[in-house]
């Protein structure tokens, strides 16, 4: 199959997405000249059409009307190939093993975390859209080898935002890792401590996050928990699972610790 960036047509196969008027995205395949022989694929390819033009939609590529050129059109299959690697590798990444006590209603869960160890920055503020990327690099660099040590430590997810008064950002450590064994920061920011067992609400939505959709599920998961009449206490958590450049399956979650009885 060939891929062609045209100028629309009376080609009914030719899709389109727009991001900024007045540019559009404007796409088809060229297909062998025997249609009928081909239409039991097009099921597939519709498929395919609508995952790539959204993610050309989300990037805001911007692409000339005339046909593609081979010097573009190799470097954005290789970036979609880049892109959906990264995804899949980030989905694999060491996770902390919750306990999924109980499941209420609207994608609510009642979970059970057990203790962590984590690398912990203090930020000014707990909006994610002002501090999210600053708190995310600091500690992003202690574990890239930022560190008396110059150890590298593995990614885990989720990156968690503690967003109360006081509000902060940790990583969760690799479960091999004692507090003690531990590089200590260069960085006079980051701290490495430990946070005891915890009993969450947790909820969970996918796409992009930021300030007006985690509040959103703030609410949604204090409207829940009333129902339930289930006592909670401050502050929420913020939970993200994916790389800032993630496209495909992104996670996350609002959270808020229970009261225990």
């Amino acid at each position: 199959m060939q891929w062609v960036f045209e100028d629309f047509g009376r080609d009914d196969r030719i899709r389109t997405c727009d991001h900024t008027p007045p540019r559009r995205v404007r796409y088809r395949t060229a297909l062998h000249p025997d249609w009928a022989n081909v239409q039991k694929f097009q099921k597939h390819e519709n498929r395919l059409f609508s995952i790539i033009s959204q993610q050309m939609c989300v990037w805001g590529v911007v692409l000339p009307n005339t046909p593609m050129k081979g010097y573009l059109k190799w470097p954005l299959v290789g970036a979609l190939v880049l892109i959906g690697l990264n995804s899949f590798y980030m989905s694999k990444i060491e996770k902390p093993a919750y306990t999924v006590e109980r499941k209420l209603e609207n994608n609510v869960e009642i979970r059970l975390y057990p203790n962590m160890v984590v690398a912990k920055m203090d930020l000014e503020g707990a909006s994610f859209d002002e501090y999210g990327s600053q708190g995310f690099r600091s500690i992003a660099s202690y574990i890239f080898g930022n560190n008396q040590s110059q150890q590298k430590i593995a990614m885990t997810s989720p990156v968690i935002m503690e967003q109360g008064e006081e509000a902060s950002m940790y990583f969760v450590m690799p479960k091999q890792y004692a507090k003690s064994d531990l590089p200590t920061p260069n960085s006079s920011k980051v701290k490495i401590d430990e946070v005891s067992a915890k009993r969450l609400a947790v909820v969970r939505f996918g796409g992009w996050a930021n300030d007006k959709r985690i509040e959103k599920h703030q609410q949604e998961l204090i409207q829940q928990l009333d129902k339930e009449k289930i006592a909670y206490k401050k502050p929420f958590l913020f939970m993200a699972y994916n790389a800032p450049w993630d496209v495909f399956g992104r996670r996350n979650e609002v959270a808020v610790e229970l009261e225990t009885h």
